[in-house]
């Protein structure tokens, strides 16, 4: 459900081309979009097709729609609709299991605090060494240098690979997935694209089309770093 309300808020309030929701419903634990189909091809499959001038266009496309979400902004850090942070982050592969869930937060301190909170989960109760610590003083003492950010969160994507873009005709027909979508730090959409990007024509559109915070995004790294060396993946 908090899918296909990003879905619809984005089509409400940008240009950006995303599939368009007919229905959404729940059976049991399980959801269900009913969405028009987008015309086109992913970008996985055609971007190693695509002329230098072609990835160029795309990625311009790409900047100027990331540009269209990410200014509608928010004072809290969590879902669309409100629910709980979607920020991978929150949700490591070794919380696969758990019900627990973090946010919405209100203010930065309680989106730092709840890292530290995830972060020590990471760890086995033995486990938390000067290392572990450090990183922790971190996370919290960047609170005092963005008090004034306003708005708090960024409208983001949180899953942006080429296997949710669709190209047709050499443009851009659809960006789908949104669900991992949500407010957050202004640096999560380029860190979430850069931890899971290995193409190097990827990569440069991407490195174009979203900007990069790199104080930011290199804590955001350390964090996601420091929690996988104790999950499956």
């Amino acid at each position: 459900m908090s899918e296909a309300e990003a879905l619809m808020f984005v089509a409400a309030r940008t240009r950006v081309p995303v599939p368009e929701v007919f229905s959404a419903y729940t059976i049991g634990d399980v959801g269900f979009i009913l969405m028009r189909k987008v015309e086109g091809e992913l970008l996985s499959s055609c971007i190693e097709s695509m002329t230098p001038e072609g990835r160029r266009v795309a990625a311009d496309q790409l900047k100027m729609y990331v540009r269209a979400w990410r200014i509608l902004g928010s004072t809290f850090l969590g879902s669309v609709e409100g629910g709980p942070c979607p920020d991978i982050l929150f949700n490591h592969p070794w919380d696969y299991k758990s019900t627990k869930r973090f946010g919405p937060f209100d203010t930065l301190e309680q989106y730092n605090l709840g890292l530290v909170k995830v972060l020590r989960s990471s760890r086995s109760k033995s486990i938390w060494y000067e290392k572990e610590e450090a990183l922790k003083e971190k996370i919290l003492s960047s609170t005092a240098e963005r008090t004034s950010l306003i708005p708090l969160g960024a409208l983001t994507h949180g899953d942006l690979h080429m296997g949710n873009i669709i190209i047709k005709d050499g443009s851009i027909t659809g960006i789908v997935d949104w669900g991992e979508a949500g407010y957050s730090l202004p640096e999560r959409e380029f860190f979430a694209a850069k931890r899971i990007a290995l193409d190097d024509s990827w990569l440069e559109m991407f490195n174009h089309a979203v900007p990069c915070l790199p104080d930011k995004y290199e804590l955001m790294d350390e964090v996601d770093r420091s929690m996988m060396r104790y999950s499956p993946i």
